[in-house]
């Protein structure tokens, strides 16, 4: 009788797991809270930052930014394995251009922008976002028309 009980838990518990696999979404669901979001962007921002090095560091060689990852010498589809953004390219003018993480929505950008600043001898780096409710405001100004296209 035992033995029969437990079979019969078991059974159950395999059932449960098998209905709430099929349920769930397949995409994260969206983060609310103005602190992890900013978080959520700056961890794409710290993601994307040797990327701006050696964008920095072809610019000062080649006195132009490059207009494709494959120009660095990297291979545009190994750039999309980060866990803190899905994709990204190189827009005109050195821009890169990063659709974030999920969790902040499903069409979430940011965009880097360089400056060249101190006559040229380093670069700051201008950030832009689709992403609303951040704290990183003075971090990455909002653009509601931002898009990854």
């Amino acid at each position: 009788m035992l033995l029969e009980v437990r079979s019969a838990v078991l059974f159950l518990c395999i059932a449960f797991v098998l209905v709430a696999c099929q349920t769930m979404p397949d995409t994260p669901p969206e983060v609310t809270n103005p602190y992890q979001r900013g978080a959520l962007l700056a961890q794409a921002m710290a993601a994307v930052s040797p990327l701006r090095v050696s964008m920095t560091e072809y610019a000062m060689v080649e006195g132009h930014y490059p207009g494709s990852l494959e120009e660095l010498g990297l291979v545009e589809a190994q750039m999309r394995d980060s866990q803190y953004f899905r994709d990204l390219y190189l827009a005109e003018g050195g821009r890169i251009k990063v659709l974030v993480d999920a969790r902040l929505g499903a069409r979430a950008t940011m965009e880097l922008t360089p400056k060249s600043v101190l006559g040229g001898m380093s670069t700051e780096w201008q950030c832009r976002t689709n992403v609303p409710d951040t704290t990183q405001i003075d971090t990455c100004q909002y653009d509601r028309r931002l898009k990854f296209d």
